[in-house]
C-alpha cells in the first residue's frame, strides 16, 4: 500500500497495566519491524520504552517527500507546545484537548492543515478498526491526502533498508515528557550511548535541554531567557530569523518557547555573555551598618546645632586657610577660598 523507501511517523500506546494509556510518537522507515523492536521481539534500539511494555501501534503517517520533513513533523507532533507551527493550534485546543490517546489522533488531524504539511500526499493508515473510531469528531483531512484501515504488515516497505528509526521519548496521558530523547542523524550506537547521557542530564538538571530541540545544552554555547528557560544559540537564531520577513544574518529577537516573552537579540547575548563570565545580573548590596557607624542619623535640630561647632584658622604663611566643622563627631577640614 505504498511505495519501496517510505518514511513513517507513527503512534503507539501501552497496554501495561501501570503505565496504560501512555503514548509514544516516533519516526521510522519500517513499521512493522519497529513495533516488534518497542515490544522486546527483535533487538536494536527502542530502549526508552522498555518500562511500558506491550505497545499497541494505532496509526502510521507515511508519504514524506524527505526524512527532514518527517522528523519536523514527529518533533511538532511531540511538543505541540514548544513548536513554532503547531503552537498555536495547541493553545486553541487546550492541554486537555490534545492529551491522551484520542488527543494525540485529534491534534494530528489539526497538525496536518498547516503550511508545513497541508500541501504534502501523506496517507494515513489506521491499523484497525478500533483504532479508526478515534477519528470521529477530528478535523477532515486536506483534499490531497489518502485515509484507509490495514494492518501494519500490509505497509510495503524496503526490508533492505537501513532502519532510520529515531529514539525519542515516551508521553503520558497528558502529553508531558518522561524520557530525554538522543539526537537525530546519529549512527545506532551513537544514539545509545547520547540517549543514555541525556537522560541522566535530564533527571539530574531537567532545565539544561533547550527549550527549541530539546537536547543538552553546555553553558558555552546558550542563551537564557528571564524565565530560566535554555536554548542554543544556533536553534534560537534559526527560528528567529524564520519569523523575520527581512533576512538577515544576525535577528532582532524572537519569543521564548517556554514563556512566550519576546527578548531582542542584544539583551539574549548580553545575559548569555555575563552569565559565562560570572557576572551578577544585579548590584551588590550596600553596606547600610558600616555608612550608619561612620554617620549617625541626626535626631533632631538641637541635636545639630550641638554637633556642629564650626572653627576657622587662618594664616596668612603656609597652607591656604581652611575651615574645619564637627558633625556627629565626624570632623572635615573645607579649603576656603577668599
Amino acid at each position: 500500500m505504498a511505495a519501496r523507501g517510505i518514511r513513517c511517523c507513527y503512534l503507539l500506546v501501552s497496554r501495561s497495566e501501570r503505565y496504560r494509556g501512555r503514548t509514544y510518537i516516533g519516526f521510522t522507515v519500517n513499521p512493522a519491524r519497529r513495533i516488534r523492536q518497542h515490544n522486546g521481539e527483535i533487538g536494536a534500539g527502542a530502549k526508552h520504552t522498555r518500562r511500558m511494555r506491550p505497545w499497541r501501534m494505532v496509526l502510521v503517517l507515511h508519504g514524506f517527500p524527505s526524512k527532514k520533513q518527517a522528523l519536523q513533523f514527529e518533533w511538532a507532533w511531540q511538543h505541540p507546545n514548544a513548536s513554532l507551527v503547531a503552537r498555536e493550534v495547541a493553545a486553541k485546543l487546550g492541554r486537555k484537548a490534545i492529551s491522551g490517546l484520542p488527543g494525540k489522533v485529534k491534534l494530528m488531524h489539526e497538525m496536518l492543515h498547516l503550511p508545513p504539511w497541508k500541501d504534502l500526499p501523506l496517507t494515513l493508515q489506521m491499523l484497525n478498526t478500533e483504532f479508526d473510531r478515534l477519528r470521529a469528531g477530528c478535523r477532515t483531512l486536506p483534499q490531497q491526502m489518502n485515509t484507509c484501515v490495514a494492518p501494519v504488515e500490509e505497509l510495503l516497505v524496503d526490508t533492505d533498508a537501513e532502519d532510520e528509526s529515531s529514539e525519542e521519548r515516551e508521553t503520558d496521558d497528558a502529553g508531558r515528557d518522561t524520557e530525554e530523547p538522543t539526537a537525530s542523524g546519529r549512527t545506532d550506537a551513537a544514539n545509545e550511548i547520547h540517549g543514555e547521557v541525556d537522560s541522566l542530564m535530564h533527571s539530574l538538571d531537567p532545565g539544561r535541554t533547550c527549550a527549541f530541540c530539546n537536547h543538552r545544552v553546555e553553558r558555552e554555547e546558550r542563551l537564557t531567557c528571564t524565565c530560566s528557560a535554555r536554548f542554543h544559540l544556533m536553534c534560537a537564531a534559526t527560528e528567529y530569523l524564520r519569523e523575520e520577513e527581512d533576512k538577515k544574518l544576525v535577528p532582532k529577537g524572537g519569543s521564548c518557547p517556554t514563556c512566550h516573552k519576546y527578548n531582542t537579540w542584544a539583551a539574549l547575548v548580553a545575559r548569555a555573555t555575563r552569565a559565562n563570565h560570572g557576572m551578577l545580573l544585579r548590584s551588590p548590596p550596600v553596606k547600610r551598618a558600616q555608612e550608619q557607624e561612620q554617620c549617625p542619623p541626626i535626631k533632631d535640630a538641637a541635636t545639630t546645632s550641638a554637633n556642629l561647632q564650626p572653627t576657622t584658622n587662618f594664616s596668612r604663611e603656609g597652607p591656604a586657610p581652611t575651615r574645619s566643622a564637627s558633625v556627629g563627631g565626624v570632623t572635615s577640614e573645607l579649603i576656603v577660598i577668599d
